[in-house]
């Protein structure tokens, strides 16, 4: 889901609507370069690339920890999805011409959502194994 609303869903709708409303219409100053410089199929592939090597590094926390950071990736992962949606959302609504989040509100609730769902994952993590440990003292 995290590479479907991050990655497909915000790489599309961005490059549609710098192809509607122009390369300004994006926010991201590397984007829209990159837009003006490359084309479209260049900002969908650095998008969709940027999405993989995020969740890439989830999975590489998650095996490095032995299994032990479960919801705290999935909090990450969960916080990735709803910011491809946010962000979907908005570059249609930018698009058509409707009032849409402004770019400081939207990091500001996005890193909110990280910081939040992968502290709340930290949580349960650490209480489900030190609940487990008690329950099963090594010998």
């Amino acid at each position: 889901m995290a590479f479907l609303t991050l990655g497909v869903g915000d790489a599309l709708t961005a490059s549609n609507m710098m192809e509607i409303r122009g390369v300004r219409a994006e926010y991201n100053g590397f984007i829209s370069s990159l837009y003006a410089d490359q084309g479209i199929l260049m900002v969908i592939a650095t998008k969709m690339s940027l999405a993989v090597l995020l969740i890439a590094g989830a999975l590489i926390v998650y095996w490095q920890s032995q299994g032990r950071s479960n919801w705290m990736i999935n909090g990450f992962l969960i916080s990735l999805t709803i910011g491809g949606i946010m962000a979907t959302v908005a570059n249609i609504q930018a698009t058509i011409g409707l009032p849409y989040m402004s770019s400081s509100k939207f990091y500001f609730l996005f890193l909110g959502l990280v910081f939040i769902f992968v502290e709340a994952g930290d949580y349960i993590d650490n209480h489900t194994f030190e609940a487990s440990d008690n329950l099963y003292p090594m010998k």
